[in-house]
């Protein structure tokens, strides 16, 4: 007896369906976002429960700051906001974009040097998915060092890709002029 073939490509379908529709999304960002440069401070170096991460702050994740641009009165906890970023005047990636508005809902008046990144308050803070990375364990202690002294001269830019949708993804850091890409 002879088994029809679609029998045994479903299931093979599927198999291989269910890790690509987790990591389509993230390809998409790569794929189709702009490169954009914030600065960043660094918060906690390590979490025992999840081995060497680093959390990033930024300042435009601060509610109150939001609330001094245009459009950042009224948040509310769980709303989703969309911070409108725009690129510095000279193309130098040691120069980080800037906030200059937020909103409710996503923009679509951009221009050309504006891009939009979305995220969500919770405790007062703008969760954009982009606060936390994982450092390999071969650069852990040379990048701590550096991530230190940055700090001190607020040095420390991290390289993102935003797609179009506001969706963002940590490429790498840049440390005393090095790129350390993740």
């Amino acid at each position: 007896m002879k088994l029809p073939y679609w029998r045994l490509l479903l299931p093979l379908l599927v198999q291989v369906a269910i890790p690509l529709s987790l990591v389509a999304p993230y390809y998409a960002v790569i794929t189709s976002g702009r490169t954009v440069y914030l600065r960043a401070i660094p918060v906690d170096p390590y979490d025992p429960l999840r081995g060497y991460s680093q959390i990033l702050g930024y300042e435009f994740g601060q509610r109150r700051y939001l609330e001094s641009l245009p459009g950042g009165k009224n948040l509310t906890a769980g709303e989703t906001v969309y911070v409108v970023f725009s690129a510095p005047v000279q193309q130098e990636r040691s120069l980080p974009w800037q906030p200059v508005r937020v909103s409710a809902t996503l923009p679509q008046d951009l221009a050309p040097q504006e891009v939009v990144l979305k995220g969500r308050l919770k405790n007062g803070r703008i969760d954009y998915g982009i606060e936390e990375i994982y450092i390999p364990e071969n650069q852990r202690d040379r990048m701590n060092a550096q991530i230190a002294e940055a700090s001190q001269r607020e040095q420390l830019l991290v390289e993102v890709k935003v797609d179009a949708g506001g969706r963002a993804l940590v490429r790498a850091i840049w440390l005393q002029g090095q790129r350390y890409q993740f």
